[in-house]
């Protein structure tokens, strides 16, 4: 048994009527039982990898291999940490944070068509988890294949942990465009005007003549010029050239005369 130095006051019958459990303390001089091979020289000497008055707390506090999941045990006074492997965490690193990793994601896609719609193919994305556990894998589009109209989509690809909640995505763009117009050149004293909205759908231009020129037929004046769906000007991808105006001799009536 171990002396305890403790103090008589009148009213105690009790240790904890006049204290409360966490102030009582050892006395040194009467502490003569050292555990654990420890040697008493008026105080406990410990032998390696125990300390405490007692030599009866493990200084080695890796003993037990508290690291989980492959964690390394860093051994403290009192303490120990863990290092963990990547995707683990936690004081044991008994938490899994490892997101589904993914692979082959497809490039975005790009087409040119002359048709309203065109069928367009992909690779699906690859996904795993390096902790062995299950994915649920969604899609916004059900196969790995579509008929798009002209337009942008979003392929997305969403793989979900459910251990731990974490997701990892793969997305991509599908763009459809009509196909492409050549640039429509102007000839000297000419000028062209086309609009500038949205000019990989379509192209829409007049020509007009520097003053004091003009074109044969003044009509064309109203022409448009449109490049649509299939790359080509609509009625030419040539513009009229414009010409110096005409002008008439003025006659002398009284030399006519």
């Amino acid at each position: 048994m171990r002396r305890v130095l403790f103090h008589n006051m009148s009213g105690c019958s009790k240790f904890t009527d006049c204290a409360t459990n966490d102030m009582g303390f050892q006395y040194q001089d009467c502490n003569r039982i050292c555990h654990n091979g420890g040697t008493y020289l008026s105080y406990c000497k410990c032998p390696k990898r125990w300390h405490g008055s007692c030599c009866d707390e493990d200084a080695h506090t890796c003993f037990s291999n508290p690291c989980l999941n492959g964690g390394t045990c860093i051994d403290g006074f009192g303490r120990y940490d863990c290092n963990c492997l990547q995707g683990w965490d936690g004081d044991n690193c008994e938490l899994d944070v490892q997101p589904p990793i993914q692979s082959a994601c497809p490039n975005d896609v790009v087409k040119r068509i002359s048709s309203p719609t065109v069928v367009v193919n992909w690779t699906s994305p690859s996904f795993n988890d390096p902790m062995n556990t299950s994915l649920e894998i969604t899609q916004n589009y059900p196969k790995n294949y579509w008929e798009f109209h002209w337009g942008d989509f979003q392929v997305q690809y969403v793989a979900t942990k459910p251990k731990n909640g974490l997701r990892s995505e793969c997305s991509f763009m599908v763009k459809i465009r009509p196909m492409s117009c050549n640039r429509i050149s102007v000839g000297n004293h000419s000028a062209k005007v086309c609009t500038n909205w949205k000019t990989d759908y379509g192209q829409y231009c007049m020509m007009f003549c520097d003053k004091s020129f003009t074109i044969a037929n003044e009509n064309e004046y109203d022409q448009w010029y449109v490049c649509g769906a299939s790359g080509k000007w609509i009625p030419s991808a040539k513009l009229p050239k414009c010409h110096r105006k005409y002008k008439r001799p003025v006659i002398n009536k009284r030399l006519a005369k």
